[in-house]
């Protein structure tokens, strides 16, 4: 199948024009949290512009020394398309200041990385590839020397935001169907020269055919208990039978007004078909301001849905809750 048939089925239109449009951080008040970046590296996958190890960024928030004691939740993190690792801080920085690790992982490389593929990375248009990020990520995490001992191995969630949201509802184990893909609508004219460019990648590009050949794959990860997505985007890429197989407690949010990914088709498809699956709607875009609006709400209202994602890791990820699975 063409790259530019795939990126036809991504749907374009009301799915990767998600920018990570809410870059705001929530005020988590006076509790100290700290911040720190960190770089790894997958020897198993090739960077997209040259023949080296997949390069993998975190940025990390963490309770600052001494504002808890033992093994702490970590709680994964998955940007949206054209967003950045920085753009979570909304709820990383709320987790943290409750006791939480959070982990951001930053799909998309430099331009170079990307081979000046622009607005939309090559991490954002194969995003079968984000998972693996995570995985690797926390595979990476577990085994630092400072960091992994301060980490609960059973007390692990992820959480993500429009094409985010969906990579860590990948985790749950759902596989994506490539034929439902190709039948979502054209992409908008904008994105014409872009698709050529992936249609140019296709059937010749090593890299892009072995990310292909990944695409169907199943990329659960049974380390991940727990997963909350705000605005799922390519809801029509799965099956109703394989997101059944979701095993682990899920939480999805959605704003009624959405732009970029209507609720019916994402979010509550998604809910609609993984078991005992939460959803919740509320007022407003959520995360997905494209334009000019107030400031000051938009944090209001990002900073409620960091709280629903708090009050469920809370409960999902809890010493008793997770002995139970």
């Amino acid at each position: 199948m063409g790259i530019g048939r795939m990126g036809r089925g991504l749907g374009l239109r009301a799915v990767l024009l998600a920018a990570a449009c809410w870059a705001g951080a929530a005020a988590a008040g006076e509790r100290e949290v700290l911040e720190e970046a960190r770089a790894f590296a997958d020897p198993d996958r090739s960077a997209w512009h040259a023949p080296a190890p997949r390069a993998l960024r975190i940025v990390l928030w963490r309770p600052a020394t001494g504002a808890a004691e033992g093994p702490l939740p970590l709680v994964m993190l998955s940007h949206g398309a054209t967003g950045r690792a920085a753009h979570m801080a909304w709820l990383g920085r709320e987790l943290a200041a409750h006791g939480y690790l959070a982990a951001a992982v930053e799909h998309s490389g430099s331009v170079e990385e990307e081979r000046g593929s622009q607005p939309l990375s090559l991490a954002d248009f194969y995003f079968w590839e984000r998972p693996r990020d995570l995985s690797v990520a926390l595979d990476r995490l577990l085994a630092d020397p400072q960091l992994g001992p301060r980490i609960d191995p059973r007390r692990i969630g992820a959480a993500g935001f429009s094409l985010g949201a969906t990579s860590v509802l990948l985790l749950g184990g759902p596989r994506l169907d490539r034929e439902r893909l190709q039948r979502d609508p054209n992409p908008p004219a904008l994105y014409a020269d872009l698709m050529a460019r992936h249609e140019a990648l296709g059937g010749r590009d090593p890299v892009v055919n072995a990310s292909m050949d990944r695409a169907e794959s199943s990329h659960r990860d049974p380390r991940v208990r727990a997963i909350f997505g705000l605005a799922p985007a390519v809801g029509h890429g799965f099956t109703a039978d394989t997101l059944a197989q979701v095993a682990v407690p899920v939480h999805l949010v959605v704003g009624d007004a959405d732009p970029v990914t209507p609720a019916a088709a994402n979010a509550g498809y998604f809910a609609g078909h993984i078991p005992g699956a939460g959803y919740t709607v509320l007022p407003g875009e959520r995360g997905h301001y494209l334009g000019p609006g107030d400031e000051a709400l938009r944090e209001a209202e990002m900073a409620e849905v960091a709280a629903l994602a708090l009050a469920f890791f809370d409960r999902t990820l809890a010493p008793a809750a997770t002995a139970e699975r």
